[in-house]
């Protein structure tokens, strides 16, 4: 083998990264014992200004969705390397193994500008997955997918500003951050402008416009990450605004969640029938996930503890059956040269010979 492996060194390149990504994610799950202890970690990073911080708090909710992102982020880094062409390996290798480090930082941002710096980091990093292939095809899906992208930061931003105005800290805590004290009218403005841009990145419609382009643009171990992780960070973020930043006891007072229940509704029916409806398979794996963003932010929209718990655990099981879907998908594309549904009579005939 080690022969073999000298003749063959990108064979140690593809090992070195298998290694360290399920060292990360034997790092990941060892964090659950103290999760369910409710032991939470904190790490500074870097000091923007005298009240503001990067920094990172690990505390249960972050440690599940780490959980989930390492997870995932193996299984697609195994199945990359027998999914891949030749062209531009190391590139998406190198671009991969960046994203995973952003993700984490999401998952375990201590505060709303930790949480924004990141994902917008992790959204540039998504941008060279989205074009990798460099079709026609890949560089216009992947241009709408920053602009809309982008977008969604830039109104989060405007929503971390009103938080620190209104209240002077950004902070993840047990007690949320705002309160019935602040004028309604910017509660409304927070909320709109965290929800909206936190939307965009979950695909709820009618933001949704990204993903439909950007999943069939992908290579199929990225489509399965950009949708199992990268949608789901954006849902991730609503319930952390829900949370952490208004706190369902003040959301259910202000009643701003029975908007939020509606657009979720039509989300779920419109994106579920726009599936059905279409023959292109990453497409029609597209759609379904922004139909389950739908479902999760509905869940999440009853302020319910339930609901909320149900939301959570629906990510992570979106996560895990799409993400074989895609993987499904890319064994069809690849084997069989099967990119449509219409083509799939007697597939498993065929691959079985």
């Amino acid at each position: 083998m080690i022969a073999r492996l000298k003749q063959h060194p990108e064979q140690w390149r593809d090992l070195a990264l298998v290694l360290l990504a399920g060292l990360v994610m034997a790092a990941c799950w060892s964090l659950i014992p103290g999760a369910l202890a409710g032991t939470v970690y904190e790490l500074e990073l870097i000091q923007l200004a005298p009240e503001v911080w990067l920094y990172l708090r690990i505390d249960a909710l972050g440690v599940f969705f780490a959980v989930i992102i390492s997870s995932l982020w193996l299984l697609a880094l195994i199945y990359s390397q027998g999914y891949l062409g030749p062209d531009r390996r190391n590139r998406y290798y190198l671009v991969l193994m960046l994203s995973l480090g952003l993700a984490l930082g999401v998952a375990w941002a201590g505060n709303l500008l930790t949480m924004l710096v990141f994902y917008e980091l992790l959204s540039i990093m998504a941008y060279l997955l989205v074009v990798h292939e460099e079709t026609p095809a890949a560089k216009a899906a992947a241009t709408k997918y920053i602009v809309y992208i982008l977008v969604g930061g830039s109104l989060i931003l405007v929503g971390v500003v009103l938080v620190f105005h209104l209240v002077g800290s950004l902070a993840f805590s047990v007690t949320p951050l705002l309160h019935d004290g602040i004028e309604r009218g910017y509660l409304v403005a927070v909320f709109v402008f965290l929800i909206a841009g936190f939307g965009v990145k979950a695909a709820l419609v009618p933001l949704h416009g990204w993903v439909p382009d950007a999943h069939p643009a992908a290579p199929a171990p990225f489509s399965a990450l950009l949708s199992g992780v990268l949608v789901a960070t954006g849902a991730f973020g609503i319930i952390r605004v829900v949370l952490q930043v208004f706190g369902v006891e003040l959301l259910a007072r202000l009643g701003f969640m029975h908007w939020v229940s509606l657009l979720a509704t039509v989300g779920v029916l419109a994106a579920g029938l726009a599936a059905m409806r279409q023959d292109n398979l990453k497409r029609r794996l597209a759609y379904s996930t922004i139909s389950q963003m739908g479902y999760i932010t509905l869940a999440v929209s009853l302020l319910g503890r339930e609901a909320i718990i149900g939301a959570l655990v629906h990510i992570g099981n979106h996560a895990f059956m799409k993400t074989s879907l895609f993987f499904c998908a890319g064994l069809l594309m690849r084997q069989a040269g099967i990119q449509r549904v219409s083509e799939m009579g007697g597939i498993a005939r065929s691959l079985s010979l």
